[in-house]
């Protein structure tokens, strides 16, 4: 079974390295808010900084991905579909979050920089939708989650699902001396 090209395997490894660092910003965030305010912004500030890369990231890796000819993985077509919508799901949700976020935190007037260099322009002022932007934004990032997981679980048993070698076309490739 023919694997991923260096590149998106590079792009998949790097989006799910940010995402990692993205959760273990927020969680950090969480412990800290209170008796650290000033590492809690900063944390917050790198937190807006990483989702905009990860949208970069994402939609470089989307296009990689529309230019590609990889081979099909010979599975069930039932299969095929259901890792598109999942992958599809993936893009969509990594797009989303980064814009929510932004959203969320500019409706309450929040001065935003994207790694203290881009700044971000704030919106009207406007708790309501600030709200309903945060609860979208945790909702999402909590689906991001269990996808992510799910994903992994799906990519760990392959084998024992459909009888493919489905994880080591994604995998980094290891080269061998002779």
């Amino acid at each position: 079974m023919a694997p991923y090209p260096p590149l998106m395997r590079w792009l998949h490894w790097s989006t799910a390295a940010l995402v990692l660092i993205q959760i273990s910003l927020v969680l950090l965030n969480r412990a800290v808010y209170e008796a650290y305010p000033v590492l809690s912004e900063a944390l917050i500030q790198g937190h807006i900084s990483l989702g905009a890369l990860i949208l970069c990231v994402t939609l470089v890796r989307f296009g990689v991905r529309q230019g590609l000819d990889v081979p099909p993985a010979p599975t069930r077509p039932f299969v095929r579909r259901t890792a598109r919508t999942m992958h599809l799901t993936f893009y969509v949700l990594l797009c989303a979050l980064p814009v929510i976020g932004y959203a969320q935190l500019a409706f309450l007037g929040f001065e935003l920089s994207l790694f203290s260099v881009v700044h971000l322009p704030s919106l009207p002022f406007n708790p309501t939708l600030a709200q309903t932007a945060s609860l979208l934004h945790s909702s999402a990032g909590l689906f991001l989650g269990v996808l992510t997981l799910l994903h992994i679980l799906v990519a760990c048993f392959h084998r024992k699902l459909d009888g493919q070698p489905m994880l080591g076309r994604m995998l980094p490739s290891v080269k061998t001396r002779s």
